[in-house]
């Protein structure tokens, strides 16, 4: 049951977070011009998706793996200290 809930507070917490990087995306998208930005953009947008699959899938059935999670967790928070 700890295990769940551990698991359900990082879901959360990355949902959280994904949509705050969602929100400086679209910001940052209308205003792009150096084509460096605009790569950038066009690479966070696949963590975006596999993330928003992954919360969808947890919702649904309770599927995903720990080391996914972790890993999505991971490359989001290398985007939010570098940005």
């Amino acid at each position: 049951m700890k295990d769940q809930e551990q698991c359900n507070q990082l879901v959360l917490d990355l949902a959280r977070d994904m949509a705050c990087t969602l929100g400086y995306i679209e910001d940052v998208k209308q205003f792009a011009r150096l084509a460096q930005l605009k790569q950038a953009i066009l690479d966070v947008t696949p963590l975006m998706e596999d993330t928003t699959n992954f919360i969808v899938e947890f919702n649904y059935d309770g599927g995903g793996s720990w080391q996914h999670l972790y890993d999505l967790i991971g490359a989001l928070s290398r985007i939010l200290r570098t940005g």
